[in-house]
């Protein structure tokens, strides 16, 4: 297929050539069998390429050198032994066609051992032939992968010195620079000794990072229980990263998701004493139980360990397990202290008490009797005077103030108001008006930004 386009393209340049009446059997004459066919045998791999000397008129014998030497590469069959890691674990197929990608463009990177064996050269063009022994590239190829698996098992041992110690976040580090010194080499037949055994490297190596990873875990001692919408902002949720659930790990990145929170996640770094600890906020929520979702993320250790894309995407397709923790949602309480006269009288029916209990019940909330055991106190005076009478119209005028303290005294939320009048037959029923205004008021201004300054942080 690459021969045909070359001569596609060599059809172009003479139909473009200058030269009058140059045919393609007289730019060629004089050609060795080797442009018009490259070689084939059993004993070498092959390349031939060729030059514009049109189109490239100064470095047309380097761009004759790449064209040869990228077809010589191409020659070279990619076997994925059965031993390797891309056939020894499961991954998806857009990451094993990278994985060949990869190997075919090491290949011809690394190339070495070839000789060149002819050149030729028309008024348009120049030609290079190259060629490379079978044998002297496996030898090659053998020895770079000896001098890899050494430099390799040198991490490899650091790695599992740190894993006997329960370091896991060292001992995951000196893995992935193990593995990326084999990198070129991880389609192939790693066999070698280690520890007196004769091991298949590269699987030992993926194989050895897998095992480590069920024993890390995220655990917490600790019972998760918040007052819904209760300021919250000086407690933190502690977890604990642990190896073998007794040796605690420091440095290690924390994704954390919460239910309560859909689209939000915050990345923690375990302490020196392997703790993670979450400043927790305020949140509304009209659920018992939410749950808070934790597993380890390696993104950054990987890029801190290698620069090669390829270890990376064989790293980042390692799944670590998700662990939850329920966290306990307890109601808050209100405590509901109300005065109400009208026209200096008691108001017997209570309306702005009742308008508040209707939606502090409707929104899940629990209404207390004592104000110690409340997480919230709702303060408020409501009092109506006399104003004008017009052909027997009646009108009064209201005054009232709300205060909403929480547990500890401080006040989350105050308004006055004194805008709202009241229209009836008599003073008596015009003040009843005027709290039924009240209570209009309430339902759409007063509880909404009460409601609000609650749990408007979250």
């Amino acid at each position: 297929m690459k021969r045909t386009i070359l001569y596609f393209f060599l059809l172009i340049l003479i139909s473009c050539s200058s030269t009058k009446n140059l045919t393609y059997e007289e730019l060629m004459a004089g050609a060795p069998t080797w442009v018009k066919q490259t070689p084939n045998s059993s004993d070498y791999y092959h390349g031939v390429g060729m030059a514009s000397k049109v189109t490239a008129p100064v470095d047309f014998r380097e761009v004759a050198r790449q064209n040869a030497l990228s077809e010589l590469a191409s020659g070279i069959s990619v076997n994925i032994s059965s031993t390797s890691v891309l056939n020894q674990f499961e991954f998806d197929d857009n990451y094993s066609e990278y994985f060949r990608d990869n190997i075919k463009l090491t290949t011809q990177q690394y190339l070495e051992g070839y000789e060149l064996v002819d050149n030729w050269e028309n008024a348009q063009q120049y030609w290079v032939y190259y060629r490379l022994s079978k044998s002297k590239f496996k030898e090659i190829k053998q020895q770079r992968i000896n001098k890899a698996i050494e430099a390799s098992k040198a991490e490899f041992m650091k790695a599992k010195e740190f894993k006997t110690e329960g370091n896991f976040q060292e001992s995951m580090q000196f893995y992935i620079k193990s593995l990326d010194d084999v990198k070129d080499f991880l389609g192939d037949d790693l066999k070698t000794e280690i520890e007196g055994k004769n091991e298949d490297y590269s699987s030992l190596l993926i194989s050895e990072m897998i095992r480590m990873i069920p024993r890390l875990s995220i655990e917490t001692s600790d019972k998760f229980q918040f007052i819904r919408g209760v300021g919250h902002m000086n407690e933190n949720i502690t977890l604990m990263v642990l190896y073998d659930h007794q040796f605690p790990v420091k440095g290690v990145n924390v994704e954390l998701e919460f239910s309560y929170a859909p689209g939000k996640s915050i990345m923690n770094i375990s302490d020196a004493e392997g703790k993670i600890r979450v400043k927790n906020e305020n949140f509304d929520t009209r659920k018992k139980e939410e749950y808070l979702r934790a597993t380890v993320n390696i993104e950054k250790l990987i890029k801190e360990s290698t620069s090669d894309q390829m270890v990376r995407r064989l790293m980042e397709s390692m799944e670590f397990p998700v662990y939850v923790f329920p966290i306990e949602i307890i109601s808050p309480k209100f405590h509901i202290m109300v005065g109400e006269k009208n026209l200096g009288n008691d108001l017997k029916n209570g309306i702005t008490i009742k308008a508040f209990r209707n939606l502090i019940e409707k929104d899940g909330f629990e209404i207390v009797g004592e104000g110690k055991i409340a997480d919230y106190t709702l303060i408020s005076e409501v009092s109506t005077q006399k104003g004008n009478e017009v052909n027997g119209k009646f009108t009064t005028r209201l005054n009232a103030t709300f205060a909403l303290k929480n547990g500890s005294g401080h006040v989350v939320y105050a308004k006055e108001l004194s805008d709202i009048s009241g229209v009836g037959s008599s003073y008596e029923s015009a003040g009843e008006d005027a709290y039924r205004s009240l209570e209009g008021k309430i339902r759409i201004n007063i509880y909404p930004a009460m409601y609000k300054a609650v749990f408007g942080s979250f």
